[in-house]
């Protein structure tokens, strides 16, 4: 097993991941047979599975790039082996025979109060270091009593990757937010976003970084898939947390009638590519809030709070939308790490700026301002890596890990590592018999 958090939850995708190997038909295993790994998971019915998007992705790359370029592409994502949905007695394994809407239910139908058990608190097989999980929730104001009823699947992927929470060297980790920013410019000049962009999805494998999870992946005009709020809360953009435009300018119209930005004609919102830019400056800035540069030391009380203001892992926090509104400030980071921060707090302050410019009328018009933030991206990401050749990066949990390893408190020095329900995309990946890492992060 390589991740099975919020597996039991009411609700979410169950999602569990493995760690597995070919057998014969007598269950015998392969010999010398190669590790992969298998995503069970249960989708929104409906909705693509990851193979079928993977798909249509390199379909859509095919048509705008020779072969060449989309033989690159393939590098930056994961390898399907195999996919397809569950069969259970020659049907598929789907909740539509066992769940159903308030307006479906029988005239005569009946309710009976269930007994509440007082079992055991459930500990998760894994858990993101320092995260909350993943979330998947519709936005408050289209919410309706309506059940998305689910489908159970499977796919199975050749690469066993490493987790970038368990990556050592700060350069190294920059220079896999390099590859899923390729990731990112390539989805993007084709109209797709990801949606979904977090530590747990952005891998490490054999020198290259990919970027995983493409269950919500879509076209940016398309209106066949849920418009639904999804992510780790840690990573998620601002305007998506809020469901709302942010950086419409103070002026003009309705800014001389006395209404406040964006109080004029309402525009519905929609998901765009700076909202993925966004979640990438995010995973940055995680990496050097959280980890420390000496083995066994503890961040400073600056640190903490500052970590604290930028992730507090909950929803509509004015205190994470106003640290990101205003510039930051690494001096409170570890020394070492000042100079990477330098590129990460640029990047910052464009995006603000590509979020005003792209606001300047409504919808937002992202096109000119996206080609700017993703050239500011590739040359500051590189040169983030380039200043951080051979820094060390450390958990501040590991020290007392390893000490007591049982104990379930949290040190009150440390930033909250409470969690929240639904996903499986954080995990702390697993080592095979080898010590080689293998992955984790696929949801």
């Amino acid at each position: 097993m390589i991740s099975d958090f919020s597996a039991h939850a009411m609700q979410g995708r169950g999602t569990r991941v493995f760690e597995v190997r070919l057998t014969l038909q007598n269950g015998q295993p392969v010999h010398n047979a190669q590790p992969f790994v298998l995503k069970d998971s249960w989708g929104e019915l409906g909705r693509a599975r990851e193979d079928e998007i993977l798909g249509q992705i390199f379909d859509g790359l095919g048509k705008k790039y020779d072969t060449k370029k989309v033989s690159e592409a393939r590098d930056y994502f994961l390898t399907v082996l195999a996919a397809g949905d569950v069969i259970v007695d020659g049907k598929k394994d789907q909740t539509t025979s066992l769940l159903r809407d308030a307006d479906e239910l029988p005239p005569d139908f009946g309710l009976h109060r269930l007994p509440a058990d007082d079992l055991p608190e459930w500990k998760p097989t894994r858990t993101g270091e320092g995260l909350t999980p993943n979330v998947s929730c519709v936005p408050p104001s289209v919410k309706k009593s309506q059940i998305h009823h689910r489908i159970h699947y499977r796919v199975v992927f050749k690469e066993v990757c490493e987790s970038i929470h368990d990556l050592n060297r700060l350069d190294i980790v920059f220079k896999v937010l390099m590859d899923i920013h390729k990731a990112l410019q390539l989805l993007h000049s084709i109209g797709w976003v990801h949606r979904d962009l977090s530590t747990g999805n952005v891998l490490y494998w054999k020198g290259t970084g990919k970027l995983a999870d493409l269950e919500y992946a879509k076209h940016v005009n398309s209106n066949k898939s849920h418009e639904v709020r999804t992510g780790t809360l840690e990573f998620m953009a601002s305007e998506v947390e809020a469901q709302k435009y942010l950086f419409q300018p103070h002026g003009g119209k309705h800014h001389r009638e006395g209404k406040p930005p964006g109080e004029g004609r309402k525009y519905p919102f929609r998901f765009n590519p700076l909202h993925d830019m966004e979640s990438l400056w995010w995973i940055a800035t995680w990496t050097l809030y959280y980890p420390v540069d000496q083995k066994g030391s503890r961040p400073s009380s600056e640190q903490i709070t500052q970590f604290r203001e930028l992730f507090p892992g909950r929803f509509q926090s004015a205190l994470r939308r106003d640290a990101f509104s205003n510039a930051l400030d690494y001096e409170v980071l570890p020394t070492s790490f000042h100079r990477a921060a330098d590129e990460v707090e640029f990047l910052h302050q464009e995006i603000l700026v590509a979020y005003a410019d792209s606001e300047k009328s409504m919808p937002p018009t992202y096109i000119n301002p996206l080609e700017k933030l993703h050239s500011h991206f590739t040359d500051c990401l590189a040169y983030a890596s380039a200043v951080s050749k051979n820094i060390e990066i450390f958990s501040p949990y590991a020290k007392r890990q390893r000490e007591d390893p049982s104990s379930d408190t949290p040190d009150p020095e440390q930033p909250s590592n409470e969690k929240q329900e639904t996903d499986t995309s954080n995990k702390k990946p697993k080592r095979d018999d080898s010590g080689e890492p293998s992955n984790a992060g696929h949801q």
